[in-house]
C-alpha cells in the first residue's frame, strides 16, 4: 500500500511540474517533458498492476479462509461419523434412493427398449401426479400411437389411463406456465380412438 501511496504522490508531482504553455520560453522545447510522458505511463501501468495483484490476493485469501472452513466442517462430520459407531467396517453402507430425474431416465430408456410395464412402475414410484415430466411419459407408456412406435413392447395399450395421465400433464404444464390453457390435449385424445 504504501508503494502505491509513493507513486501517486510522483503522479501528483509531476503534474504540479507541468508548463503551462503561455509561461513557457520561448526557444527550444524543454527535452524534460517527452520523458515524463512515458515514466507516467510506467507509473500508471505500476499502479494499475499491484491493484490487479492486490485484488488477486483477496480473492485467493478469501477463497482460501471458505475452502478451510468447508475442509474442517467436513472432517468434523467426518469424525462425528467415525466416533457414533464402533467401527468403520461395522457400519451398514447408507442407501441413498436415486433422484427423481434417474429414475425418469431410466424409465424412458426402459420404455424406448419395450420394457413398458418396467416403466410404469418405475414412473409410479416418483409422484406421477407432481412431475409435469413424469405424467407425460407415463401418458405415452398407456397410449397406443406411442406404443405402436416400439418394436416391441411388453404391455397392452390403455386408452382410458393414457387419457387420465394425458389430462394430469396438462394440468400441470399450464400450472407451471409450460402450456397456454388455451391449448387442449383434446387434440392428442382424440387421435388415440
Amino acid at each position: 500500500m504504501d508503494e502505491v501511496k509513493a507513486i501517486l504522490r510522483r503522479l501528483q508531482h509531476i503534474s504540479v511540474e507541468s508548463v503551462d504553455p503561455a509561461d513557457a520560453p520561448t526557444g527550444p522545447p524543454l527535452r524534460a517533458l517527452p520523458h515524463r510522458a512515458p515514466m507516467a505511463a510506467r507509473m500508471l501501468a505500476a499502479i494499475v498492476l499491484l491493484i490487479g495483484v492486490g485484488i488477486y490476493a483477496l480473492i485467493s485469501l478469501v477463497g482460501f479462509t471458505d475452502w478451510t472452513a468447508r475442509r474442517s466442517s467436513s472432517r468434523t462430520l467426518e469424525d462425528a461419523a467415525v466416533s457414533s459407531t464402533s467401527s468403520p467396517r461395522d457400519a451398514p453402507p447408507q442407501y441413498t434412493p436415486p433422484s427423481p430425474q434417474a429414475v425418469l431416465r431410466r424409465a424412458l430408456h426402459n420404455m424406448s427398449s419395450g420394457r413398458v410395464q418396467a416403466a410404469r412402475s418405475e414412473l409410479l414410484s416418483i409422484d406421477p401426479e407432481g412431475s409435469v415430466d413424469v405424467a407425460w411419459a407415463l401418458a405415452r407408456s398407456y397410449d397406443p400411437n406411442f406404443l405402436s412406435t416400439l418394436a416391441t413392447a411388453d404391455a397392452a395399450p390403455d386408452i382410458a389411463e393414457a387419457t387420465r395421465w394425458y389430462r394430469t400433464w396438462y394440468a400441470l404444464a399450464v400450472k407451471e406456465g409450460l402450456v397456454a390453457d388455451t391449448v387442449s390435449p383434446e387434440r392428442i385424445i382424440r387421435s388415440m380412438r
